[in-house]
C-alpha cells in the first residue's frame, strides 16, 4: 500500500491543471504571473510566467527565486477547453511530460528524469475526462451549479501514472488571507486510498472568474525530485 500511496502522491503532484492553471481566459490580460510559496515556511519557491501566444495557445516559463528559468510548458486549447494538449519540461531532473490528441483519445508520454526510460500509452476519452488546466474550464462551465451547492465529479488525467483518477469539485470556505469577495472551490480525490496521499486542493476565484489563488500539491519538483506543496498567488498584468 505504501508504494501505491507514494505513486499516487507523485501523480497528483503532476496534475498540471492544479498548480499551473494556464488560465483559459488569460487573453484578457497581457500576462499572468504566479508566485509560489512554501505553505509552511512561506519562502518563495518559484514564479510562473504565463503568456498567451494566440487565442488558444499559451506558454509558461518557470523561474527560481534568483530569476533563472528551469522549466517550460506549452498548452493548446484549440481542440477543447477541458481536455487541452500540452508539453512540459523540467530541466532540474530532465522530467518530460506530453499529452497529445489522437483521432480517438490521447497519447500520453512521461519520462521521470534523464536516466529513466520514456513511458507511453494511448488512452480513450470520456465525457468526464479533464486534462491539466482544463479544470479551469470545468469550473467556469459549471459555475452556477457549483455555487448552488452541487458537486461535480471528473476523471483527471495523471500523466505520471498514464491513467485517470476520479476527483470531486465543490464550493468550499476560502482559506485565511484570501482576497475578500473571492469564491473558493475544493478538489478532492474520491478514492479513500488516494485521500491518504494528498489533502484537498483549494482554489480561489475573483468576481471576474479569474483564478487568484491555488493551495495544494504543485506540479513542480525540486532538485531531489520532491514535489512542492505550494500556496500560489496570481496577478493579471
Amino acid at each position: 500500500m505504501m508504494k501505491f500511496v507514494t505513486a499516487v502522491s507523485m501523480t497528483l503532484a503532476s496534475l498540471l491543471v492544479m498548480a499551473d492553471t494556464e488560465l483559459s481566459n488569460a487573453t484578457s490580460a497581457e500576462q499572468v504571473i504566479g508566485s509560489a510559496y512554501d505553505v509552511k515556511t512561506k519562502a518563495l519557491l518559484y514564479t510562473e510566467h504565463h503568456q498567451a501566444k494566440t487565442s488558444h495557445n499559451y506558454g509558461i516559463v518557470y523561474k527560481d527565486p534568483k530569476g533563472q528559468v528551469f522549466a517550460t510548458k506549452t498548452i493548446d486549447f484549440s481542440e477543447s477547453s477541458i481536455t487541452p494538449s500540452f508539453q512540459q519540461t523540467n530541466d532540474r531532473l530532465g522530467e518530460k511530460i506530453s499529452v497529445q490528441p489522437l483521432e480517438v483519445g490521447f497519447e500520453v508520454t512521461y519520462q521521470q528524469d534523464r536516466k529513466s526510460p520514456q513511458q507511453q500509452k494511448q488512452l480513450g476519452a470520456n465525457s468526464a475526462m479533464v486534462i491539466d488546466a482544463g479544470f479551469d474550464g470545468v469550473i467556469k462551465q459549471r459555475w452556477q451549479a457549483l455555487t448552488l451547492g452541487e458537486a461535480v465529479d471528473v476523471d483527471f488525467l495523471a500523466p505520471t501514472e498514464l491513467r485517470t483518477f476520479r476527483f470531486r469539485f465543490k464550493q468550499t470556505d476560502c482559506l485565511e488571507d484570501t482576497a475578500l469577495g473571492a469564491t473558493c472551490f475544493s478538489l478532492s480525490p474520491r478514492s479513500w486510498l488516494v485521500k491518504l496521499a494528498v489533502s484537498p486542493i483549494i482554489v480561489a476565484y475573483n468576481s471576474e472568474q479569474q483564478l487568484i489563488r491555488f493551495t495544494g500539491r504543485s506540479n513542480i519538483c525540486d532538485e531531489s525530485g520532491k514535489y512542492h506543496t505550494a500556496d500560489i498567488h496570481y496577478q493579471y498584468l
